[in-house]
């Protein structure tokens, strides 16, 4: 039985796509908040109130243009430390006073923490979705080139990447060498299904492929145990 060891590539599509989403509209947001302030007049503010609203603070402030008074809230969430009776400096439409923004220093750190996050999406997705093809290569050479050897089966760990709420897994397993005694520990790509249970019954040797020159290079042959598991009339349960 061959085990199709298939990430979800409709979820690593949505991470790239919304990544690429929403790193596009705060890129946009941060460049014309850039021209904005290039053309836009500087002028001193006074901070009339501050209020913590779930995290954000939102900063009111009151300044004059032409002896004509101005006030509202400031746009995005205000700087740490910003207190009532401050004098700060902001950049006005000087053909709409009411248009007003902070520096763009605050402009850039307000939008660095949503960019950052929208790359990371991107960076998640493009590793689910093309790091099946550099195991192929991995797997190709090893199987062509490498040391085939029978580890003995340690656990199954809960991997670090979610998509669609399932969680990948790892099988791990060990192997003594014949020849020094050395006990290595070697761990499967991601496996995004379930691996067969046992029902109490003898877990076969875990088949590893290894870099004769380099044990830290090797692949753990999944299918080949599942399908020996299998073969053993062990019960397999997919959940």
């Amino acid at each position: 039985m061959r085990i199709k060891n298939k990430p979800p590539r409709t979820g690593a599509l949505i991470f790239i796509v919304f990544g690429l989403i929403f790193m596009t509209v705060w890129v946009t947001v941060y460049i014309g908040n850039l021209n904005f302030i290039r053309t836009a007049v500087p002028t001193t503010a006074l901070i009339t109130d501050v209020q913590n609203v779930a995290g954000n603070l939102n900063v009111y402030v009151r300044f004059s243009v032409d002896g004509i008074e101005y006030e509202g809230r400031l746009p995005g969430s205000g700087r740490i430390g910003m207190r009532v009776n401050q004098h700060i400096t902001i950049y006005h439409n000087p053909d709409n006073p009411q248009d007003f923004r902070i520096d763009e220093e605050n402009a850039f750190a307000t939008l660095m923490l949503p960019i950052g996050m929208s790359a990371v999406f991107v960076y998640i997705g493009y590793r689910i979705l093309f790091g099946r093809r550099k195991q192929r290569a991995k797997k190709a050479h090893l199987t062509t080139y490498g040391k085939k050897v029978m580890a003995t089966f340690e656990r199954v760990e809960r991997g670090n990447i979610t998509v669609n709420g399932r969680n990948c897994r790892n099988i791990i397993c060990r192997y003594i060498d014949e020849t020094t005694g050395t006990a290595y520990l070697f761990e499967s790509d991601n496996i995004w299904v379930d691996p067969p249970e046992l029902g109490g019954r003898e877990i076969p040797p875990v088949p590893v492929y290894l870099d004769v020159n380099d044990y830290s290079k090797h692949y753990v042959a999944v299918d080949e145990f599942f399908a020996a598991i299998a073969a053993g009339n062990n019960r397999v349960d997919w959940n």
